[in-house]
């Protein structure tokens, strides 16, 4: 895949998801937050919300991007290996731009957190909103799983491995969601 291919592709997916979340917001986002306000006191819930938003949590990703940055600086001025060395810093780049963008979105939407509106009835954004309340959208968890898995599926040009990709972030996704926190 050439960089104006990934390009094209990284733009057509950033286009989606604008589309997806504009349809979402408008028509489906109460229904579906009152349907998983439904399982809060389940042992679903509490896999989601403790073990399974702790493995993939960004700070995780952050330092999965830490080490591929030094083992590309590694591949490229020990080993000598220039396609090792651009993978890790896509992967690396991939996520350090993911975490930029969502943090600067959390912080300029401030999209109040579902527990807002099931405890106070806020619903919307705040915006430039500082609070951890207000910080629901973008999910850092779910923007980083896809980037870090999304980055790793054009590394190894695998189909398997794409539709693995695609699977675990969609069910990191959908984690936060049964979690409460979007």
């Amino acid at each position: 895949m050439t960089n104006k291919e990934i390009i094209r592709n990284s733009i057509l997916l950033c286009s989606s998801m604008l589309i997806l979340t504009a349809i979402f917001y408008l028509w489906f986002d109460i229904s579906i937050a009152h349907w998983f306000y439904g399982y809060r006191h389940t042992r679903l819930h509490d896999f989601c919300a403790n073990f399974y938003a702790t493995l993939f949590m960004p700070a995780h990703w952050l330092f999965a991007a830490i080490v591929s940055t030094v083992c590309a600086l590694w591949a490229k001025y020990r080993l000598g290996d220039r396609r090792m060395a651009h993978g890790c810093f896509f992967f690396a780049a991939a996520i350090f731009a993911t975490m930029v963008i969502v943090w600067g979105l959390k912080l300029g939407l401030g999209r109040y957190r579902p527990t807002e509106y099931f405890q106070h009835q806020l619903y919307g954004f705040s915006w430039l909103s500082t609070k951890y309340a207000t910080h629901s959208m973008p999910s850092g968890h779910s923007a980083t799983a896809f980037a870090g898995f999304y980055s790793i599926s054009l590394l190894w040009r695998r189909s398997w491995l794409t539709v693995l990709a695609w699977l675990l972030a969609s069910s990191v996704a959908m984690s936060r969601l049964m979690a409460g926190a979007h």
